[in-house]
């Protein structure tokens, strides 16, 4: 059988009308829908069906772990996700700030990081080639886009980094006028996407208009109405698709990514997420590829002028064919209530898909803005919760909040990175995939005071938030002697170690005030 390689002339593929129709408008051949079958050689078939599915590859890839589905397993090992991020779109940094980047995050202990295939921010290189004219053809490439994108995926896979793709942000396709950040208040205006910017299609042709003026949660740009049971524009739909086939294309050699359908979409764009979860899984399979998808839906939309919270989970849980993770950001966002409420709120996620199926269940941005109470503690109510993956959520303003804390989130900051540093230490201590969240085997606590992960007899997990704290500890079914190893959060650091023996309640508190709080790893000690 031939060998494919990169320039190779293949014999030319007949089209099927299946889903796709061909018509004429104006004297412009314009694509009907959305699925081009191909008649190819059969060698051909043989290679786009084998392609990606080396056993070795299924094997090392990111995915959910063998033994326990609620957390990830990479390279045939379980492995717990922690990360900061910094920019919405890593992949469009120079190459010395990324190299930067991704060095920092390993030092500091970080296995994940976040990145939406945007080019919003100012500087930023488009997918698609600029003519002479200034328009752009979304035939054609820009491959400055895509080199990028693969140094990118290189360089995080040789750091043994986890990437959360996302494929589209409805917030790179508004004009947001009067926002605080000017450079938003052009976005559609200048886009490739908009049908006065590009040679492949008009106004008219398209159903899109020139101007859409307004907050992205609004939904007032068909854009991302496109798919046939939506507002069905079949025009802007063939490019969207080519798109995402390339990112595809150029990702899936790579066996360190998860996918994200959407930046904070709202339920009125549920069959948005769906159309694009089917179509990714099945390009996917075609090239023999297995690939791990979720979708990340908003928690409050905009009705009659008043912000309202939503139910944005079912849509994800419900869909265990289209979603094989659960990202659960939402509960670490500002809107989420505090303290125990959201440590609650986030066992009843993990349950709720349990229920269905079992999946991990993420958290790639914790978000710090405008609150009182440090989004440090989020983060860590959430790993004690059972969820499988956590980044600190980039700074997208300059200054800090009325409390000293960034807006957005901790990205990179020094707090961020020793709490990354901290969770590293605990989860190599206790093991996440091997325990359970076990409130139960606490008392003598206050509210939001103490929180426990264990593995009962062999292992347990605290964490105190408040920076001082004290529990009563049930080690009734196990004599054995045990190990406490203290880490200060704020430190980055286990600073204290003693020992306790089991067979009674035993009360555990922290060894002083630490303004960061504490963490305490009580493993087995060996005799």
């Amino acid at each position: 059988m031939p060998r494919y390689r990169r320039g190779m002339k293949l014999n030319s593929p007949t089209i099927i009308k299946g889903r796709t129709e061909m018509y004429n408008n104006s004297g412009k051949t314009t694509i009907r829908s959305h699925c081009i079958f191909l008649l190819a050689p059969v060698w051909l078939l043989m290679i786009s069906t084998s392609f990606g599915s080396d056993p070795d590859f299924e094997k090392n890839r990111i995915k959910p772990y063998d033994e326990n589905n609620s957390y990830w397993q990479y390279q045939g090992k379980p492995v717990y996700l922690l990360g900061g991020n910094k920019v919405v779109n890593p992949f469009q940094m120079e190459r010395h700030q990324l190299i930067n980047y991704l060095d920092e995050l390993e030092s500091s202990g970080g296995n994940y990081f976040r990145n939406i295939m945007s080019d919003r921010e100012p500087g930023n290189i488009r997918a698609f080639k600029r003519l002479d004219n200034g328009k752009y053809d979304l035939t054609q490439w820009n491959e400055d886009y895509w080199d990028g994108l693969r140094n990118m995926l290189k360089w995080s896979s040789e750091r043994d980094m986890i990437v959360n793709l996302t494929f589209w942000d409805r917030f790179d396709h508004y004009d947001q006028v009067g926002h605080r950040d000017e450079t938003r208040e052009v976005l559609w205006k200048n886009s490739p996407w908009n049908p006065v910017n590009n040679v492949n299609y008009t106004i008219e042709e398209s159903g899109l208009e020139s101007a859409y003026v307004g907050h992205p949660i609004t939904g007032i740009n068909p854009f991302h109405q496109t798919p046939p049971m939506m507002e069905d524009l079949p025009v802007v739909l063939h490019f969207q698709e080519r798109f995402v086939e390339k990112i595809l294309d150029v990702s899936m050699e790579y066996g360190n990514v998860i996918y994200n359908m959407g930046n904070e979409h709202q339920l009125d764009l549920k069959d948005w997420d769906m159309y694009w979860g089917q179509f990714v899984r099945a390009y996917a399979s075609t090239k023999g590829h297995k690939i791990e998808t979720t979708a990340m839906f908003d928690h409050v939309i905009q009705r009659d002028g008043n912000w309202v919270p939503v139910e944005g989970f079912p849509p994800v849980i419900e869909r265990n064919d289209l979603y094989t993770f659960i990202e659960g950001s939402k509960l670490g966002s500002q809107w989420t209530d505090p303290g125990e409420t959201q440590y609650d709120a986030a066992i009843d996620l993990i349950r709720n898909t349990a229920e269905v199926e079992r999946r991990p269940v993420n958290a790639v941005k914790v978000r710090t803005q405008n609150i009182t109470y440090n989004a440090q503690e989020r983060l860590w109510r959430l790993l004690m919760a059972g969820f499988a993956a956590l980044s600190h959520h980039r700074a997208y303003l300059e200054g800090t909040t009325r409390d000293g804390w960034p807006i957005g989130g901790l990205a990179m900051t020094e707090l961020a990175k020793t709490n990354i540093q901290s969770m590293r230490i605990f989860t190599d201590l206790i093991t996440p995939w091997e325990s359970a969240p076990r409130q139960d085997l606490l008392s003598d606590r206050d509210k939001d005071e103490a929180y426990l992960m264990a593995k009962e007899g062999y292992m347990y997990g605290l964490y105190f938030p408040k920076g001082t704290g004290s529990a009563g500890l049930d080690l009734r079914n196990s004599e054995k002697p045990f190990k406490i190893q203290w880490i200060d959060i704020g430190k980055g650091q286990v600073v204290l170690e003693s020992e306790i023996r089991g067979g009674d309640v035993i009360s555990i508190e922290t060894p002083h005030q630490a303004e960061y709080g504490w963490a305490g790893a009580i493993t087995v000690l060996n005799e």
